[in-house]
């Protein structure tokens, strides 16, 4: 974890560094240090789940709500993949941060964020698009992770937390 709250995807062993944030981490970061509060009373791990949530919103978070894939810490630059998964994931997180702390700005990027998810990737038949390319403007690809599949079945956690907050969307 950097001192910032961003959540290194993995180490590099060849470049001996860590050379992105992976926004579907920051998430799982986020709801494994509120769990840890919640557990334990110390407030370091909710200093950090905020120092994450506001990392999250201050450096991948698309114009139409989505996360963005990927933060190149080296050249502070996003990836314009967006992934549903991702997306739910994060979601989860932020709106468990609001119920905490009731800071209004994680419930905003958490409903913005489904709103996202459920117009521009869900499907009529209740499944979702995988993956969106902002760049090419495309959705999908050629990879199992850029596909429809059981592992959407996570979507619904973030969107139990979420339901609620959603309007027209119950």
């Amino acid at each position: 974890m950097g001192e910032e709250g961003h959540i290194f995807g993995w180490y590099d062993a060849d470049s001996k560094g860590y050379p992105f944030v992976y926004t579907e981490m920051l998430g799982y970061g986020i709801s494994t240090l509120l769990y840890f509060y919640e557990k334990t009373g110390d407030g370091r791990f909710l200093d950090r789940a905020l120092r994450t949530g506001d990392w999250l919103l201050e450096h991948v978070v698309s114009e139409e709500g989505a996360f963005l894939w990927k933060y190149y810490l080296k050249d502070g630059v996003t990836d314009d993949i967006q992934y549903a998964f991702d997306n739910a994931v994060c979601i989860r997180a932020l709106v468990d941060l609001y119920k905490l702390t009731n800071e209004a700005r994680f419930l905003e990027a958490a409903v913005k964020a489904a709103r996202w998810l459920l117009e521009a990737m869900g499907e009529d038949d209740g499944s979702f698009k995988a993956r969106y390319d902002a760049r090419t403007k495309k959705f999908s690809g050629d990879r199992w992770s850029h596909r429809p599949g059981s592992y959407h079945s996570k979507i619904g956690i973030g969107a139990f937390k979420v339901v609620e907050y959603l309007p027209g969307f119950e």
